[in-house]
């Protein structure tokens, strides 16, 4: 016999059907779960992917770190080599200071020097032209009312060392009577 359904419900549940329905729900629910692992394991996987890429940056880093380092050693290395050359060069630099700023060409700059080195300090025999000549530019207005220093570089130290043993045994120059010089070693630090 069947048994009696109520009026107008739904028959009862069998053990069968509930039993059915709860493995359905078991299995959806290991269904989503095994969804969720999936997806736990490709965020560990992208985890595990982007602690690598750390781990490549860093260890880039350091790479840089380190070569950035020795290029700074370097550079200072170069830069002491530098100011060591221009001391070097330095050597054979003589200042003037009081000559008129009368011609500002550099070639009538070393003409002036070369010829007051003549007429006031060398023998005519000596060969002394200036290698470069240059007036150092103005540290204040133009309007100074001292003639700017005359850098004279020459060829040769053995020049120099003449004319600044010249220069200490009469200290200062009379050129034609209207204006003085005076000569001595240009022994300044590089300027960095």
């Amino acid at each position: 016999m069947t048994p009696m359904q109520p009026c107008g419900g739904k028959a009862s549940k069998t053990p069968r059907q509930a039993a059915i329905r709860a493995w359905t729900a078991q299995r959806k629910e290991t269904c989503r779960l095994d969804v969720c692992l999936g997806k736990m394991d490709s965020s560990v996987n992208e985890v595990s992917q982007v602690e690598q890429k750390v781990s490549d940056l860093e260890d880039a880093h350091n790479g840089h770190e380190t070569a950035t380092n020795q290029i700074q050693s370097e550079l200072g290395e170069l830069q002491y080599k530098l100011d060591e050359a221009e001391n070097r060069s330095r050597l054979s630099n003589l200042k003037f200071v009081g000559i008129l700023e009368e011609a500002e060409a550099t070639s009538m700059v070393s003409k002036v020097v070369t010829d007051l080195i003549y007429k006031c300090i060398l023998p005519e025999k000596t060969a002394a032209y200036p290698d470069l000549t240059i007036r150092v530019p103005a540290v204040r207005s133009l309007h100074f009312r001292y003639p700017r220093t005359i850098l004279v570089n020459f060829c040769d130290f053995r020049i120099k060392e003449q004319i600044l043993s010249q220069a200490i045994n009469i200290e200062t120059f009379n050129a034609g009577g209207n204006f003085t010089f005076r000569g001595f070693s240009d022994m300044s630090i590089a300027s960095a």
